[in-house]
Parts: C-alpha cells; sequence; structure tokens
C-alpha cells in the first residue's frame, strides 16, 4: 500500500509582474513612514477645527485621514494582487487558484504585522481592512487576463477608497469600524462640534462615489475582458483555419508532386540503362570519345534524379559547394525582373554545406524576392553575400540578404515569423519558409532592419553539414 504525499509546487509565471509586485508589497511597509497624520496635516485640521469651532476644518481632516490610509493601502494592496497574478501553485501537479488566493490575504495581512513591528504603528484591522482582502481576492479570482495592469490598478484604488471613508464615519462607532487612535479623535471631534450627522453624510457620500466608479469599471473591464477573449478566440480559430488549409494545400501538392516525380523518373531511368548499354557497346579504343561524352550524360541524369529526389524529399540533403548553391539561384533569378538589381559576392566558394539544393535555394530567391518588394522601382540594390564566420568557435558558412529598401517598423520586428503575417498583401508564408529550410539544415536566420535604411537577413549554417541524409 503506496502513501500519497502532498507535494506542493510553487512557479513565477511572470517574473516582471512578480518582481513588481513584491516592490510595491515592500514599499507599502515603508510608506507609513513616509506620510503620516502630521505631514499630511490630519492633526492640524483637526487643532484648527476645535480651535475656531470650524465644521469645514474637521471635514478637511477627515478627508486627508481617508486620503492617507487609502495612499498608504495602494502599494500592498496592488502588489498582492500583482503577485498573485504572476504565481501558480499547484498541489500534485494540478493548479489550485484557493493556494495563490491564500497567498494575496496572507501577503496583506503581513504587510499589516511588519508595520507593527517596524514602525510601531498598529492598524486596526476592522471590517474595512477585511472587506477590503476579500475584495482583493474575489478580483483575483475574476482572472482578467486580457486587461492592462494600469486599468486593474484603477478600478482596485477606487475601491480601496471607497472603504477608508468608512472608518471616519460616527454612525458605525459601534461596529468593528474606525478603531485606529485618529479615527477616533475625528469621530470624537464630531461629537464635540455636534456635526456626526454632517460627517457621516460626506462619508457615505464620498463611499458611494468611489463605489460606484469602482463597480463601473469592475463592469467595464469584465465587458472589456471578454470581448478581447472572444477576438483571441476568433484568430486562434483562424489561425488553425490557416494551418488547416495550408496544410491541405501542402498534402495535395506532395501528392501531385510524387506522381509527377514518378512519372520524370522512370524515362531517366531508362536513360541511364541505354546509356549503359552505349558505354558496353563503345568499349573500343577508338571510341574513346564517345564514352567521354556518355559518362558525362550519364553524369548529367544522375544530377537531374538527384535534384528530382530533392524536390520531393524535405529530408534529403547534399553535401555541396555554396558556388553550386549559388549556380542554382543565379539560374532561377536570371530571368526575374530584379536580376540586374542583385549583386552577389561569394567570398567562400569552396565552403561546403549540407543543404537541400532546391529547397535552399528557394528560400534564397523568396529573400531575394522581398528584398525587391522593399525596394523603390527601379531603384535600389540587392546584395547577396557568402563568407565564412564562426559561432562560438564553431565554423558557419553566412549568406546574408541586404537591401537598402524601406525597412520593417521596430513594431513589425515581433510578427514578421509569424504564420499568416505579410505586409505586402501575400499569403505571409515566405519567411515561416525560409526559417524552417534553414533550422531542418540545423542553421539559425535572423532579420535586422531599421526604416528608410534597409533590411539585412542573416542565415548561418554549419560548414561542412552534419551526419549525411538522403534519399
Amino acid at each position: 500500500m503506496t502513501r500519497k504525499t502532498k507535494t506542493v509546487t510553487f512557479e513565477i509565471t511572470d517574473r516582471k509582474k512578480f518582481c513588481i509586485g513584491m516592490l510595491l508589497v515592500f514599499s507599502g511597509i515603508w510608506l507609513p513612514a513616509l506620510l503620516t497624520v502630521f505631514n499630511f496635516k490630519v492633526i492640524d485640521s483637526l487643532i484648527m477645527a476645535l480651535h475656531m469651532k470650524d465644521n469645514s476644518y474637521l471635514l478637511v481632516a477627515a478627508l486627508r485621514l481617508a486620503g492617507l490610509n487609502a495612499i498608504r493601502c495602494f502599494p500592498h494592496y496592488i502588489g498582492a494582487f500583482f503577485v498573485g497574478e504572476s504565481v501558480c501553485i499547484s498541489l500534485r501537479g494540478k493548479s489550485q487558484r484557493w493556494l495563490s488566493a491564500l497567498l494575496v490575504a496572507g501577503l496583506i495581512v503581513c504587510v499589516y504585522r511588519c508595520i507593527d513591528i517596524v514602525h510601531h504603528i498598529h492598524y486596526d484591522f476592522g471590517v474595512p481592512a477585511l472587506i477590503l482582502v476579500t475584495l482583493q481576492v474575489v478580483l483575483w479570482g475574476v482572472n482578467y487576463t486580457y486587461i492592462s495592469p494600469i486599468k486593474k490598478m484603477a478600478m482596485q484604488m477606487c475601491f480601496i477608497t471607497a472603504f477608508q471613508f468608512l472608518d471616519v464615519m460616527p454612525a458605525l462607532n459601534s461596529l468593528p469600524f474606525g478603531r485606529g487612535e485618529t479615527s477616533q479623535f475625528v469621530k470624537q471631534a464630531a461629537g464635540v462640534l455636534a456635526v456626526m450627522q454632517l460627517l457621516d453624510g460626506m462619508c457615505l457620500l464620498f463611499f458611494t462615489l468611489f463605489l460606484l466608479m469602482g463597480l463601473m469599471l469592475l463592469l467595464t473591464l469584465r465587458d472589456e475582458n471578454h470581448l478581447r477573449q472572444i477576438a483571441a478566440l476568433k484568430e486562434q480559430s483562424e489561425e488553425i483555419k490557416t494551418t488547416a488549409l495550408v496544410q491541405e494545400q501542402e498534402n495535395r501538392a506532395y501528392q501531385e508532386m510524387q506522381h509527377l516525380v514518378h512519372d520524370l523518373k522512370s524515362p531517366l531511368t531508362a536513360i541511364q540503362n541505354l546509356v549503359g548499354v552505349m558505354q558496353y557497346c563503345c568499349a573500343g579504343p577508338e571510341q574513346e570519345k564517345e564514352r567521354e561524352y556518355l559518362t558525362a550524360m550519364e553524369n548529367l541524369v544522375s544530377n537531374m534524379s538527384q535534384m528530382i529526389s530533392e524536390i520531393l524529399y524535405q529530408d534529403s540533403q547534399t553535401l555541396l559547394t555554396t558556388a553550386t548553391l549559388l549556380s542554382v539561384v543565379r539560374s532561377q533569378v536570371s530571368v526575374s525582373p530584379y536580376a540586374q538589381q542583385v549583386i552577389v559576392e561569394n567570398q567562400a566558394p569552396d565552403a561546403q554545406i549540407r543543404v537541400n539544393r532546391i529547397r535552399m535555394a528557394r528560400a534564397i530567391i523568396n529573400l531575394l524576392n522581398n528584398a525587391y518588394t522593399a525596394l523603390p522601382e527601379g531603384e535600389g540594390t540587392i546584395h547577396l553575400t557568402i563568407s565564412r564566420n564562426r559561432i562560438q568557435d564553431v565554423p558557419v558558412v553566412r549568406l546574408e540578404v541586404a537591401d537598402d529598401g524601406k525597412g520593417i517598423p521596430a513594431g513589425t520586428l515581433p510578427f514578421i515569423w509569424k504564420r499568416g503575417y505579410s505586409s505586402h498583401g501575400s499569403h505571409g508564408l515566405g519567411l515561416i519558409y525560409v526559417k524552417s529550410i534553414v533550422e531542418s539544415s540545423d542553421g539559425r536566420v535572423s532579420i535586422a532592419s531599421q526604416e528608410e535604411a534597409g533590411t539585412v537577413v542573416t542565415i548561418d549554417l554549419p560548414e561542412g553539414g552534419g551526419a549525411e541524409n538522403e534519399n
């Protein structure tokens, strides 16, 4: 019989938000030393109210006290909320939101205790504080994933401010509200000046005002979160549809290509057999020239057969020189409208890379096409440069496609590798194709761009290639 152990794991899911939350919590501990009832002029207003018997000073003192308490609460309440959102606590491998809720409440209680220990300032943990802790847990549990932190902060600040006015309401004095020393002074002063009903009315007004603002924000953010969630689901659905459509097209193209390759390979096999027969028939010493021609023909047919295999099989790769790869690229670019704008510089013609010749050439041509669309009509140049380089002492062959076109906006760069994204109205699969081909050859691709200055796409492939993988 095995005994199940309860394993609790703690994981930070958003490190940035966690650090901000903890910073706010710690600042909440030290804030009472900076903001006191004295430098906030709460005591001064109370003294003036009693000395001059002026009700307005008393109301100002109550407002200042409520504002002071709200400002003191903002950091640790909001910080605890952010910490709860940025962690995931699991029990036996399953996420438990109630444990994170306890963490939020526990942090707030700990801050009150730390303030008592560090500053010897005792905050009465009455009904308003309990309501705020409960409210923080409820708001955290709502989990408005798609709402910005600033909007969440504004909503919480409204609720926190609203409940601070309950502490200075004389009508609630018999209940666990406003047991703090300064709050008691304010209510006693209201009794002395016989303005307890006036103070109750003002506090109720501001409590209602901020509570309604918080509720309006809560409902607005709920609707916004739902709309954003629907938009995100719709985007995911569209992406799945696009992926399925592309996959279907690829499968169809693959099947058609299989038939095409089969049809092409049959005559090539017949040609190879005929060449072999002719070589056998040309065995005489006087037919050396014919044998030379037949050998060249056999090599050409063999190369063509290999190229056809590389078209069909993505994993089929050949160890070839950069000069050979460039010859394939040039043969296809020569008929393009931008052929004269391409400047090729091969600094390592003998460097060898293991790639799928046809697909890698196609990837480079895709980059050249992209560069051409970025150039002004009939102007600009495209540089295709091949050189040797080293990355962490590993020799690589570097291919660079650089243009002096319009460049890519900084805000767009993070999306260029996303399936379906395009800046010029295409299907948005070109760069995805390039990335997949490069990575299948154990290489990596990167882009550097600046608006109105141009773009440089860099491909690094291991020199010499890896283990041979041919079909």
